[in-house]
């Protein structure tokens, strides 16, 4: 006989059920009860609580797939190797392979690993409805020759893929058929009685199962979740798939000749304990709704993002267990999709001290055992690049240490290894273009050259292993990479180190089964691949394909957890706080549309011919609202619905039907997590970080006083938050770091007025950014003041400018090729670009030099020192600089070029800086603590002198540049045009004294083309002529002496703060080498540098100092 139970959600059915099968153990009979597989441990556990062991032992709780196996048991049928997702992907890549090119319609896609997922699924579907390759391949389609040859491809690849796994293995989705076949219902079943539950639907296979029970079994009693059989929403309301299986299975027993008892209709739902719960259940998604709205129970939550909504809901279950009295395992978390959720859970729920299990395995793609061989299977089949020996060496089942990865990372970048460079010993400097190597430097380069060859020693045999491997090769090639790196070893080792021993033991767990999984996974690609000898490309696809589909479930490591689930998986029970999250639009419900391969109106025409597809939009449509239906109908105490209103990638979430009818059911509005009850607070680690959040109700702060410590300043870790300008508040600290008396440069100056905060990371915590071995502007630099020093030490400026251009360019060629050996000890490991880009400084320098040779030959100031040292052990004394403690500052440097003119009073000399930029003298940054370097080095020289001069006049600085810019013009531009335009850009910038003598010694006729001074007509100078009286210079030497001393003042106060400096819209913050560790908020004010007329400089400076925010 059939029994039927209908009931709505939380009516009893389950209940009735027990009780129903309670009565057959306890006469003494046999009972099955049938659920879905990952419902069948729960159902266990509650009948054994329910009945008691000896009579739980009279009923058999069974998936169709467990049921399958008792067949098997029973008839014989389990003699052979089960198919896992593993092998499946593998066959099916094989059969992809070997057909590929034989194919209509998919020829072009058989190669992409997501076509081995969608052809998988799409065969797993035929199988479900019974459906056979043969039957595929007979199938009569008049009138449409696309979809006819879209299922002639499918009904080849099934049956190949068939036909591999008919030779080695057995398939679980064959199973239902198979054990259909050969079992007789009456001897299985007879004397039994079934009991189905937690069903909505049922595969035809399945169907053909359930047929078997009713021809055998002593009595068939199924529950389903419906109001009645009847169903007026015509297939497309949320109880129409339970509806429809009931229908069938009624009419499969008037079929077999099965007696069918009067419907057992529950009454009114009992779970439900508030007014909202009980409308939520009789209404939520039905056509028709009736009374008031009542929303007791029930609330509706808009969050920001995914974050926030988790940490709302989080504190909220803390809510439910300290103040309600609540057990973590009464309380459920219910989304559609817990892929977006799954780091934030983890951490939020830690963070708050919630523990909980999710049934959510996870992959093994990122675990050390297959991380380390898809890293080396890159290796092989790309070549050994730098990223990929990196990844390989950093892997945690190669047991090369963090330090030592760090070490040869650094190198690869320094000197940008190629893949020809791995084989062969590292010779050059750790640290770049370098000359000399200190003990430690050649100890740093040993240690490197240590970890490349324990990383390619493994790598060329593994390499070497799998030329022209076939399947077995191929798995052993692993094998053996595996052990000669010690992987199982060093895997132990990390896990073995981890803490605390909760952890140690789950993570031992966890790799013992990935380990055993990647074997099997090299097991079943040999006896798949068997001789078949494969393009390594197609071997590495296949190793990955298998990979992804290694599952590694996690084991309930306590009973009182919250359990967290997606809606389709998901059947607690005593659950009186359900959290629904997710709830957005296309989400939760899902978007419904195609599945698999074929398109809804071709899935239309298949059903036509007789095919019983289920994953239709409309049976996708009934499922997605069940699924919501089953959700907000879970809790008997309170249920939360929320959603976010952006998702992970920014984009805007708007919410979905599910808050939409809830809220007019209940009458309730969203909030967000700021207007809920100030619950956040739960303890020390969560009331920091909301502090840091900026949450400032007065409730709030009440709160999070409260979970901090009762010396804890609110007040004070506010305002530090909230404050951009950072200060070290121990004033001892900054001194330590920064000196009691300082010695600072140039670059130190303008870095600390670029931005303190940087200045602190370089020179307090002394955080080297890397720098590479190329020509950068820097290097370039460097190369620049060598040849022109070599040059005008060796020639004089007349014989430069008559020198052969092709002597010239030897010359520079020389230096530069020496420079060049001096500080690289293997030049073949340079790339390519590197000596087109050393070709082109060559150029670049040529140029220069000729443009110097002619500036020095019209001009009166002759080079008098290169290179030339400030400091207090060689060159000239620094300027000595007192602040108002007391301390001293001193500022030291090399200048590039000092020139000197003998004039008919006095010497005089100017300062020259080479640059490879654009870079322009500007007075205001000046005063504003940036650019500094030259005159404070002319100001150096002319006080303290420079070799035989005691007391040299000063006579300006200028800005050499080191290169032209290309010449834009039409294709007739005359020579002179395009020489003349080049000469321009040769031009120096800087500021020069105003002195008629001075000026003509620099350039003969004063016309502009070598320094930024140039005469009318009438003989005075124009008004872009950058000039400077001596009152002027000694105005600027006491504003830069000033922001010298300020400098060291701030510094010793610990100021710090990330307050960079803005140069007409241009932040320092793009291009620094701290912006990672730095943090700064763009809303963050900066420090305007402010564009100042010469005479409004002046005049300020002449009033005194000038004053700017720092």
């Amino acid at each position: 006989m059939l029994q039927l139970i209908l009931g709505r959600a939380g009516s009893g059915k389950t209940t009735e059920l027990y009780r129903r099968i309670g009565q057959v153990a306890e006469a003494g009979g046999q009972a099955i009860l049938l659920v879905p597989e990952q419902f069948s441990f729960e159902n266990e556990r509650e009948l054994y609580l329910r009945l008691g062991p000896e009579l739980s032992s009279r009923v058999e709780v069974l998936g169709f797939g467990r049921l399958c196996d008792n067949i098997f048991r029973y008839y014989g049928g389990l003699a052979g190797r089960a198919l896992d997702d593993t092998a499946r992907r593998i066959l099916m890549g094989v059969t992809l392979q070997e057909m590929g090119s034989g194919l209509e319609v998919y020829a072009a896609q058989a190669d992409k690993p997501g076509f081995i997922e969608d052809m998988i699924g799409e065969i797993g579907e035929f199988k479900a409805a019974g459906i056979t390759p043969d039957r595929l391949l007979g199938l009569s389609l008049p009138g449409n020759p696309s979809l006819s040859e879209k299922v002639g491809d499918i009904g080849q690849i099934y049956a190949a893929y068939q036909a591999l796994i008919d030779r080695s293995y057995l398939d679980g989705e064959d199973d239902l058929i198979r054990a259909v076949q050969m079992l007789s219902p009456r001897e299985f079943f007879g004397g039994i009685s079934v009991f189905i539950d937690s069903f909505t639907a049922f595969m035809e296979a399945e169907y053909q199962m359930l047929g078997a029970m009713l021809a055998g079994a002593s009595d068939v009693t199924a529950a389903f979740t419906c109001d009645s059989l009847n169903d007026p929403d015509q297939g497309l309301g949320v109880f129409s798939a339970s509806k429809e299986s009931a229908a069938r299975l009624v009419q499969m027993a008037g079929e077999s000749a099965v007696p069918v008892a009067e419907p057992l209709l529950m009454g009114e739902p009992v779970r439900f304990r508030a007014e909202g719960l009980r409308r939520m259940e009789q209404y939520f998604l039905r056509p028709t709704t009736a009374g008031e709205p009542a929303g007791e129970g029930v609330t509706l939550v808009s969050a920001a993002d995914p974050y926030e909504e988790i940490a709302a809901v989080a504190a909220s279950i803390c809510d439910d267990v300290r103040r309600r009295g609540l057990r973590y395992r009464e309380i459920a978390v219910i989304c559609r999709d817990l892929t977006p959720y799954r780091i934030a859970l983890e951490r939020t729920f830690a963070k708050y001290g919630i523990p909980f299990f999710a049934d959510l395995p996870q992959g093994a793609m990122d675990t050390p055992a297959v991380s380390v061989v898809r890293a080396a299977l890159d290796c092989a089949a790309e070549g050994f690049s730098a990223g990929n020996i990196l990844r390989f060496a950093k892997a945690a089942a190669v047991g090369i240490t963090p330090e030592e990865a760090a070490e040869l990372e650094n190198y690869c970048y320094v000197w940008n290894v190629g893949r020809r460079d791995w084989q062969k010993p590292f010779e050059n400097h750790p640290d770049g273009f370098q000359a000399d190597f200190s003990p430690e430097d050649t100890a740093r380069l040993e240690r490197i050259n240590g970890v490349r060859r324990r990383v390619i020693r493994p790598l060329e045999q593994f390499r070497q292993g799998l030329r022209e491997a076939d399947g077995p090769g191929f798995s052993t090639a692993v094998c053996q990479l595996l052990e000669s790196i010690g992987a199982a070893e060093h895997i132990e080792a990390l896990c073995r180190a981890a803490e605390p021993e909760e952890e140690r033991l789950r993570m031992i767990e966890e790799q013992d089964r990935v380990w055993e999984e990647l074997m099997k996974l090299l097991d079943t690609l040999a006896v798949v691949i068997g001789s078949r000898r494969l393009p390594l490309r197609v071997l590495e696809s296949l190793f990955d394909s298998g990979a992804a589909a290694i599952r590694i479930g996690e084991i309930p490591q306590t009973l009182d957890q919250v359990i967290v689930g997606t809606a389709d998986r998901i059947r607690p029970t005593g659950i009186r706080s359900a959290y629904v999250i997710g709830a957005s639009a296309g989400v939760f419900p899902a978007a419904c549309g195609s599945v698999g391969l074929f398109g809804e109106n071709e899935r239309t025409q298949l059903i036509s011919a007789g095919l019983q597809l289920s994953q239709t939009a409309r049976v996708q449509a009934v499922r997605e609202k069940f699924y919501a239906y089953f959700a907000v109908t879970v809790p008997s105490e309170r249920l939360w619905i929320s959603w976010p209103a952006a998702g992970l990638d920014g984009g805007s979430n708007p919410p979905s039907q599910i808050i939409t009818e809830a809220a007019v059911l209940t009458g309730t509005e969203p909030q967000s997590p700021v207007q809920l009850a100030p619950a956040g607070a739960v303890n020390r680690a969560v009331a920091m970080e909301q502090l840091a959040a900026g949450v400032g109700s007065p409730e709030y702060r009440s709160a999070l006083q409260e979970a901090l410590d009762s010396g804890f300043s609110l007040q004070k870790h506010t305002s530090a938050a909230e404050s951009y300008r950072a200060v070290l508040s121990d004033l001892g600290l900054a001194r330590r770091l920064f000196g009691d008396d300082m010695i600072l440069s140039a670059t130190r100056l303008e870095k600390f007025y670029g931005c303190p905060y940087s200045y602190f990371c370089r020179y307090g915590l002394g955080l080297t950014p890397r720098t590479r071995a190329e020509l950068s502007p820097l290097e370039l630099g460097n190369v620049i003041h060598l040849a022109l020093e070599q040059l005008l030490q060796k020639y004089t400026p007349e014989q430069l400018r008559e020198m052969e251009d092709s002597v010239l360019r030897r010359e520079i060629r020389s230096i530069a090729d020496g420079s060049l050996s001096a500080r690289t000890q293997d030049q073949e490991a340079l790339p390519k670009r590197f000596f087109y880009l050393y070709g082109r400084m060559v150029d670049q320098i040529f140029r220069l030099v000729r443009m110097l040779a002619q500036e020095l030959c019209q001009s009166e100031f002759r080079p008098l020192r290169f290179e030339y040292p400030i400091g207090e052990q060689e060159g000239t004394r620094p300027l000595q600089l007192a602040t108002d403690s007391g301390d001293m500052v001193r500022v030291e440097g090399k200048v590039d070029r000092v020139d000197c003119y003998h004039g008919s009073s006095q010497d005089y000399i100017r300062v020259i800086d080479y640059k490879t930029g654009g870079k322009k003298f500007d007075l205001s940054e000046v005063v504003q603590g940036l650019n500094m370097q030259m005159l404070l080095y002319l100001f150096t020289l002319g006080e303290n002198g420079v070799e035989t001069l005691a007391a040299p006049g000063e006579a300006g600085v200028l800005y050499m540049p080191g290169s032209g810019h290309f010449t834009r013009g039409r294709r007739d531009t005359s020579d002179d045009s395009i020489a003349a335009d080049q000469q321009k850009s040769y031009c120096m910038s800087g500021i020069v004294l105003e002195d008629t003598e001075v000026i003509e010694a620099m350039e003969l006729g004063t016309a502009g083309r070598y320094i930024p001074v140039s005469l009318k007509k009438d003989g005075s100078y124009t008004a872009t002529s950058s000039l400077i009286t001596e009152e002027q210079l000694g105005l600027l030497r006491r504003q830069i002496a000033g922001n010298v001393v300020q400098m060291a003042e701030l510094l010793h106060r610990g100021r710090i703060g990330a307050v960079p400096a803005n140069r007409n819209g241009r932040l320092p913050c793009e291009y620094c080498d701290y912006r990672a560790v730095c943090g700064r908020e763009t809303q963050w004010p900066d420090r305007p540098v402010v564009k100042l007329e010469k005479a409004e400089i002046y005049e300020q400076l002449e009033g005194g100092q000038l004053a700017w925010q720092m």
